[in-house]
């Protein structure tokens, strides 16, 4: 049995919840990879902020490295997220952007761009 089909035999508020959650979740994680991936594969990234996602891998690796109980997650999730935050937001911006295939452009007087004609008729 698949997931979609485990989650639609749960019944109630609980099989709603894990219909609606979990494939968000799956879907915004996917979503920040791709991001960290473009954001490493970019040359405008400083090579010593890009070790930001890489130094939890090193822990998963060498676990006895750091005294006391972190969670493995915890750790790769701060890493990632140090790694956004630090890196320059408009190039997050491009990324996401390009990542969710938004097309940049700016709206002047009700057009898009120089002289294109508006895509909706004005009230009158």
């Amino acid at each position: 049995m698949d997931s979609e089909n485990r989650f639609r035999a749960t019944k109630g508020w609980a099989g709603r919840a894990l219909r609606f959650l979990v494939p968000r979740a799956l879907d915004q994680t996917i979503a920040r990879l791709r991001l960290v991936v473009a954001l490493m594969l970019d040359q405008r990234i400083k090579a010593p902020l890009k070790l930001l996602p890489l130094l939890p891998l090193v822990y998963l690796v060498l676990p006895d490295f750091l005294p006391g109980p972190i969670d493995d997650a915890a750790l790769l999730w701060l890493g990632v997220d140090l790694f956004v935050r630090l890196s320059p937001p408009e190039i997050v911006a491009e990324h996401q952007n390009r990542l969710r295939g938004v097309i940049d452009g700016k709206w002047v007087n009700g057009t898009q761009g120089k002289g294109d004609p508006p895509l909706l008729p004005p009230l009158e």
